[in-house]
């Protein structure tokens, strides 16, 4: 349970993202059993001055998340006509696992904002996707 001396202008304590972080991690393997798991990465033995106040230090992590791109991704979205004919997953083909767009994810807590900060990277084909096109 988070701390009572939490703020109500959303800001938390570094231990207070640790437990919120951990409570996220396993509500999320309950209800999304289908993509990896997020994992408490410890960064603890890498800042030795909180390593020594006792503060458990680290991050969340989620990796190597495939998102297979949507038909409608592949075809365009716009259509000639209001009409979609209906399609059946079962028809559709993956060419491989390249077919789709990779995400990595990392929860960080900014003890300057306090605040958790979420960092994320996309691929494809091994590239990173660019928001400057």
């Amino acid at each position: 349970m988070i701390s009572n001396n939490a703020t109500c202008d959303g800001r938390l304590s570094s231990s207070d993202f640790q437990i919120a972080a951990n409570a996220f991690a396993e509500k999320w393997k309950k209800f999304n059993s289908d993509f990896p798991e997020w994992l408490w990465i410890d960064c603890s033995n890498r800042l030795l001055e909180f390593a020594a106040h006792g503060v458990s230090e680290g991050y969340l992590s989620l990796q190597n998340v495939l998102i297979h791109r949507s038909v409608k991704e592949e075809h365009g979205e716009c259509s000639s006509n209001d009409y979609e004919e209906p399609f059946d997953d079962a028809t559709l083909v993956q060419s491989n696992d390249n077919d789709g767009h990779w995400y990595d994810f990392h929860v960080v807590y900014s003890s300057s904002y306090s605040v958790p900060v979420l960092y994320f990277r996309a691929y494809s084909s091994g590239t990173l996707i660019s928001t400057y096109l």
